[in-house]
C-alpha cells in the first residue's frame, strides 16, 4: 500500500505564529512589576497634605530610616532616624507635616490607641512616602466599621529606584535584612503594653517579617512583644516562616497573620525565576509552607486571584472585596473588642 500522506494544513492569512516568551522574557516581567511595581494615579499623584482625610481622633506620624541608609549600628540609628507628624498644630484645622524627635513619636504608642505601621514597597521615593502611607490610611478607615481611634505609622525606608532592574531586585533584596533590624530596633522601644500591628505591601512585607524575626529572636533588650501582622503581595520566600529557617522567629510574636494569595499575580508567579541559585515561591503565592500545626492555626489566608489578577498594583490589592475590612479588624484588634462585648453580652443574658 502507497504511504498515506497527511495533508500539511495551511496558516489563515495573517495568523501569527505562537511564539513562546523564553525564561529571560519571564524573568525580566518578574524583575519589572517586583523592582519597580505600579502604583495607580491616587497614590501616585497625591501631593502628601489632603489626599486622604485624616480623622480627628487618629494620628498620622512618619519615621525614616533613609538619612542613614541600611545602618544598623544603634549610635546611628539613635542620631539619625527622621520622624514627623501630620498634625494641626495651630488648631486651624488643617494638618502639616512637622518634624518631631523619633523616639517621643514611637514611645507615644500607648497601650489605649492601637498603631499600624504601614511600610510600602518597592520603588518609592522620598517625595512619595507620605502620598503613599496617606493613601494606605485612607483605603484602611474607608473600611471603619465603627469610630475608634488610632495611630497609622509610615516606615520609611531606602528603596529609591536603582537603575537596570535585575540590579534593582537584588540590591533591594539584600537592603530588606538591615531595614527589617532597623524597623524592630524602633518597635522595640514602644511601650509594653503597645498593640502593634504591622501592614506590609511587596517588599514592605519582607522588612515587616524580618522586624517580628529581630523581636521573636530575642536579640534585642526589649519586653515581650505580641504584634499582629498583614500582609499584601508578600514578596518574600514562602518557607522563611517555618521554624529554624530566616524568618522564623517571626511567628513567635506573632499572634495572628492575615496574607492575600494571588496565582495570577507575575510578580508572584514568577518569583522563582529571579534566584541565583535555588527556586523559591513567593509568600504572596499562595501562603506559607513549612508551618507546623500549631503555627499553621494562627494564619489566615485572602484568595485575591480573581478579583486581583495580573497585577501587583497596592491599589488593586487594597481595592480587592473585603481585604481592607479585614484589615480594619485585625490590626485595629477591632475583632478582639467585639468579641469581648459578644462575652459580656452573654454574661448579663444568663
Amino acid at each position: 500500500m502507497p504511504p498515506v500522506v497527511t495533508p500539511r494544513r495551511r496558516r489563515p492569512a495573517g495568523a501569527r505564529l505562537p511564539v513562546a516568551l523564553p525564561p529571560i522574557a519571564l524573568i525580566l516581567v518578574a524583575l519589572l512589576l517586583i523592582a519597580s511595581p505600579t502604583a495607580c494615579l491616587a497614590a501616585m499623584d497625591c501631593p502628601g497634605e489632603g489626599c486622604a482625610t485624616v480623622r480627628p481622633q487618629d494620628e498620622v506620624v512618619l519615621i525614616s530610616s533613609r538619612p542613614i541608609g541600611c545602618s544598623t549600628d544603634p549610635v546611628r540609628l539613635e542620631e539619625g532616624l527622621h520622624a514627623e507628624t501630620y498634625s494641626d498644630a495651630d488648631g486651624d484645622g488643617r494638618r502639616e507635616w512637622r518634624a518631631a524627635p523619633w523616639r517621643s513619636v514611637i514611645e507615644s504608642a500607648d497601650g489605649g490607641l492601637p498603631t499600624v505601621v504601614f511600610a510600602h514597597g518597592n520603588k518609592v521615593s522620598w517625595c512619595e512616602t507620605r502620598s503613599r502611607g496617606l493613601y494606605a490610611y485612607g483605603r484602611l478607615v474607608r473600611c471603619a466599621c465603627d469610630e475608634r481611634p488610632l495611630r497609622f505609622l509610615i516606615w520609611s525606608w531606602c528603596a529609591d529606584e536603582i537603575k537596570g532592574p535585575l540590579k534593582d531586585f537584588r540590591v533591594k533584596a539584600a537592603r530588606t535584612a538591615p531595614v527589617g533590624k532597623q524597623l524592630a530596633y524602633v518597635l522595640n522601644q514602644a511601650p509594653a503594653d503597645a498593640r502593634l500591628g504591622l501592614l506590609g505591601y511587596s517588599y514592605g512585607a519582607r522588612v515587616s517579617s524580618g522586624a517580628l524575626h529581630e523581636l521573636g529572636a530575642g536579640v534585642l533588650d526589649g519586653p515581650p512583644r505580641s504584634v499582629r501582622a498583614f500582609y499584601l503581595a508578600a514578596a518574600f520566600d514562602a518557607h522563611w516562616l517555618g521554624r529554624g529557617q530566616r524568618h522564623g522567629a517571626a511567628m513567635d510574636v506573632t499572634e495572628q497573620l492575615v496574607l492575600t494569595t494571588n496565582r495570577r499575580d507575575p510578580a508572584m508567579k514568577y518569583f522563582g525565576l529571579l534566584g541565583r541559585n535555588y527556586d523559591p515561591q513567593a509568600m504572596g503565592y499562595s501562603g506559607p509552607t513549612c508551618l507546623d500545626r500549631e503555627r499553621a492555626q494562627r494564619v489566615r489566608l485572602i484568595n485575591v486571584t480573581n478579583s486581583v489578577g495580573r497585577s501587583h498594583d497596592l491599589c488593586d490589592y487594597v481595592a480587592a472585596p473585603g481585604v481592607m475590612r479585614r484589615a480594619w479588624s485585625l490590626l485595629t484588634y477591632a475583632d478582639q473588642a467585639d468579641a469581648q462585648l459578644a462575652s459580656a453580652d452573654a454574661a448579663v443574658s444568663k
